[in-house]
């Protein structure tokens, strides 16, 4: 191949790699109208009411516990919601008309989906590379098309004279 061709071929390569990733970037980016609902997955919210007696009349008549819950990497992440104090008086207003029962409001939010929005799904990268004395630069896009695999695709670019001198194609298993 003469250097015209092979500086063509890169062109157009660099081009329509270029395209791709910034088509796919753009789609996958969230926007306002992009939300879990839209695309099937809503968040789901799980309450329950319990009623047990005070301990003493001085406890609050309401008792509130909340969590998020996400499942990441098929692994099931808690955030308890800590440091939470009621406003106002949460006694009654007075011992002869307190109520003797406790109510507790237990409430879950599983946030997968907002969690799923935020996991990159292509990476792009460029560095620099040395063999045997000669460098490249080595440009490469990655395709995570599960949350422990992706596919790879590299190219070495030779910076004396812009060609392609090598490409890698990698299947990877991230754990």
């Amino acid at each position: 191949m003469n250097k015209n061709l092979q500086l063509i071929v890169s062109l157009t390569l660099g081009i329509l790699l270029g395209s791709f990733g910034f088509y796919w970037f753009s789609k996958q980016t969230p926007t306002a109208v992009a939300t879990p609902a839209a695309t099937n997955k809503q968040l789901s919210t799980t309450t329950s009411l319990s009623v047990t007696p005070k301990d003493s009349p001085e406890a609050p008549d309401l008792a509130v516990n909340q969590k998020y819950v996400a499942t990441i990497n098929n692994k099931k992440v808690e955030v308890p919601i800590t440091n939470v104090q009621a406003q106002g008086n949460t006694t009654s207003a007075s011992p002869t008309s307190a109520t003797p029962y406790i109510a507790t409001v237990q409430q879950e939010v599983d946030i997968t989906p907002l969690v799923n929005l935020m996991v990159p799904r292509w990476e792009l990268g460029v560095g620099l590379g040395r063999h045997e004395g000669d460098t490249y630069i080595p440009v490469s896009m990655q395709r995570n098309y599960t949350y422990n695999k992706a596919v790879q695709l590299e190219l070495h670019i030779d910076p004396s004279d812009q060609k392609v001198t090598g490409v890698e194609l990698q299947h990877k298993w991230r754990f």
